[in-house]
């Protein structure tokens, strides 16, 4: 059934015939070249460069972490990033962009999205995971006021947009969901508001098979 859904969901999204390569996501920064993964190698983010294998693409997990896709606006390279508080705060979505860079394609000539994930008005966090993300991010990405229990509450998908500004994506390139996946459990699924019960969405970006263009205007 699963992989029935999966199938459907590609083809949907352009990518008929194709299969993901899935990581076991551990909250972390590793990012890897996506041609260089096993299944169930523990990373939260790939990359696929022109000229890399493009069978599997690139694709990544989620129910309230911020799903990032990044991709070269002629087609030529894309990545798929779990954002996390741990990865947010370890620097991921620089990570993304750095592996890019080193592989020939610079920020400038990056677009992001960044997909529904938990809004600033549902993530109230411990003060120590508030100040892991403001050391990574900058104030920002603090959402104003505090939770229902006082503490303190974060905007992921800020804090992920202030780092790949910081690292050089444009910012008029990088589109944000504006979607809280625990506000609304008629649309998305989420952790927080589910618990262990919940669900995974899939965000995937890469190649179409056929070699057809893949350019972002």
């Amino acid at each position: 059934m699963a992989r029935d859904r999966r199938r459907r969901f590609l083809a949907a999204a352009g990518l008929a015939g194709r299969e993901t390569v899935v990581l076991r996501q551990v909250h972390g920064r590793r990012v890897l070249r996506l041609d260089r993964v096993t299944p169930g190698e523990r990373a939260d983010g790939t990359v696929w460069r022109d000229g890399d294998p493009v069978e599997p693409v690139a694709a990544v997990r989620t129910a309230d972490c911020v799903p990032l896709l990044l991709g070269e606006r002629e087609g030529r390279a894309a990545a798929a990033v779990h954002a996390g508080w741990r990865g947010t705060a370890a620097g991921i979505a620089r990570a993304a962009v750095e592996l890019l860079a080193g592989l020939g394609v610079g920020p400038e000539r990056l677009v992001a999205a960044l997909g529904p994930a938990i809004g600033g008005c549902c993530y109230e966090v411990g003060a120590e995971v508030a100040e892991a993300i403001v050391r990574a991010s900058g104030e920002a990405a603090l959402a104003p006021g505090r939770g229902p229990g006082g503490g303190p509450r974060v905007d992921l998908r800020a804090a992920n947009r202030l780092q790949l500004e910081s690292a050089g994506v444009p910012a008029s390139a990088i589109h944000d969901h504006p979607g809280c996946t625990a506000c609304r459990g008629d649309l998305f699924f989420s952790h927080r508001a589910e618990g262990a019960r919940a669900g995974r969405m899939l965000a995937v970006i890469g190649p179409a098979a056929s070699g057809g263009s893949g350019r972002v205007p």
